[in-house]
This record gives structure tokens, C-alpha cells and sequence, in this order.
């Protein structure tokens, strides 16, 4: 059976068409997982700040008086604001800044904020602190 030449484009147009609907299927599915990627990378980077600064602030409560740490803080994480606040023995980190994204953990010892005592820590990204041990108490003071 000869094909006809009308036939053949018609079968090529239908085999092209499908194609190009795998394709947009493969790049919807590829581009959903790769900004849950990016968000879970995100997250798990807000996360490791939080726990870096929660372990010197606790290593500094096991320690002995006369302790001193200076810790940066980054400006910001993955090219995004963020706010790093201590309230008592709590730290949280609200990542993206303006967003309910927030991340807490709780601190094995109080810290007091030297700069203005009584008032929760709110840490200005892309300064750098002290964490103090005086008097076995623990201090955050702005360097």
C-alpha cells in the first residue's frame, strides 16, 4: 500500500504534536520540583543559622565566667531578608522576612541583651556580636 504524501504530513504533524506535549509535561513537572528544591534548600539554610547561633549561645552557658564569642551575622540568606530574634530562652528565625515562615528552638540557658536589658534580642543582619558569659550569665552585646 503506497502512502500518500497529505497522510504523511498528517501523521508527522500528529507525531510532532504529541511530542510537544511530553515536552511541556516533562518541563511543568521538572520546574515544580526544582523551586520545591530551591524552597526546601531555603529553609534547611534558615534553619543551620538558627542552629549555629543556638549552639555558641549554649556553649557559652556550659562554660566557664570570662567567655567571649563574636559571631557575624549574615546580611542575608540565599539573596532574602530575614529577621533572628531571642525572647528569653526561645531564638527564632522568620525566613523570608514578612512571611508566617517562622522557625523556633528553644535555649538551654537565658540570655540577657547587654545593649538594653530586659528587651528581646532583634539582630541586625550583617552586624557582628559578643556572646558574653559574666557573672554565669549569658550576654549578647553588638560589636
Amino acid at each position: 500500500m503506497k502512502m500518500k504524501k497529505s497522510q504523511f504530513g498528517i501523521e508527522f504533524i500528529y507525531f510532532v504534536g504529541v511530542a510537544m506535549v511530553i515536552l511541556i509535561l516533562y518541563l511543568a513537572l521538572s520546574s515544580s520540583y526544582f523551586s520545591a528544591t530551591l524552597s526546601r534548600r531555603d529553609k534547611i539554610e534558615s534553619a543551620n543559622l538558627l542552629e549555629q547561633i543556638r549552639s555558641e549561645i549554649n556553649n557559652a552557658g556550659r562554660v566557664e565566667n570570662g567567655y567571649m564569642h563574636v559571631i557575624k551575622i549574615p546580611k542575608n540568606i540565599n539573596n532574602k531578608d530575614y529577621n533572628l530574634t531571642i525572647k528569653g530562652r526561645e531564638i527564632f528565625i522568620e525566613y523570608p522576612k514578612g512571611s508566617n515562615d517562622v522557625y523556633a528552638r528553644i535555649l538551654s540557658t537565658d540570655v540577657i541583651n547587654k545593649d538594653s536589658l530586659g528587651n528581646p534580642i532583634q539582630f541586625d543582619p550583617g552586624k557582628s556580636y559578643y556572646i558574653l558569659k559574666e557573672n554565669d550569665d549569658v550576654k549578647i552585646a553588638k560589636q
